[in-house]
């Protein structure tokens, strides 16, 4: 699989160690939270690209052990592999209406 390069979002230091504690400005403040919010909805989106990485990976490994059900003695988790490839197949409500 090919390795995804990572953006780091740069935080600007608002105050360090060594320095006085004194309140921020609004500014700093806006900006701090401008800077937050743009990493938060970067990795909310990374979060989702991996859930679907994920889940087809998943429904890789459910479709091997259907296809190698003779090698598993235990029937019970090859019929729920296999519900679970038909729930993943199957089209939710909302998505069927859309199409229509």
């Amino acid at each position: 699989m090919e390795e995804k390069k990572v953006k780091e979002v740069k935080m600007k230091p608002i105050q360090g160690k060594g320095q006085d504690k004194q309140k921020l400005t609004y500014e700093q403040l806006n900006d701090a939270c401008n800077q937050l919010f743009q990493q938060n909805q970067y990795l909310l989106k990374q979060v989702k690209e991996l859930n679907t990485v994920n889940y087809f990976k998943r429904l890789d490994y459910l479709f091997k052990v259907v296809e190698l059900a003779a090698t598993f003695k235990d029937a019970d988790f090859v019929n729920n592999c296999i519900d679970e490839i038909k729930e993943a197949m199957a089209l939710a409500p909302e998505e069927e209406n859309k199409k229509e």
